[in-house]
């Protein structure tokens, strides 16, 4: 009960640190992600995928490496995508990263890790079921 407790745990801090960042750095970007409803479906992907792969009785390796990753790329896209230019600078990370050129680079990254998660996402959902009639 314990060993699938405590993923299961994790994986709602992470949503709820990814909704404190995405509410302490709100701007335009994000206030239309939000309408796209962005923030539910990438959080719903994440915990249906580690709270599938935790039902698990034994994971073969590739899908552990697959849980194990699955949680700093959905946390990363989060706090690194840029926002702001509405009322001022473009900002990053809680305004600790300021500039257009380290933006656009932390833009790309952040888009790139929010696909990934993505992947990954279905990816242990999709293992799930292919390990589970085993």
């Amino acid at each position: 009960m314990a060993k699938k407790l405590v993923p299961n745990l994790l994986s709602g801090l992470l949503i709820l640190l990814m909704l404190v960042s995405w509410f302490l750095n709100f701007g335009i970007l994000r206030w239309v992600l939000t309408f796209l409803l962005f923030p539910l479906i990438s959080s719903a992907l994440f915990f249906t995928g580690n709270f599938l792969t935790t039902r698990l009785r034994k994971l073969p390796r590739y899908a552990l490496l697959l849980h194990i990753l699955s949680y700093p790329v959905f946390l990363l896209p989060h706090l690194l995508l840029p926002d702001g230019d509405d009322a001022g600078n473009i900002y990053a990370f809680f305004g600790l990263i300021r500039g257009v050129e380290e933006s656009a680079v932390l833009n790309g990254l952040s888009f790139a890790l929010f696909v990934l998660s993505g992947l990954i996402g279905v990816g242990q959902i999709v293992l799930f079921f292919l390990l589970r009639k085993k």
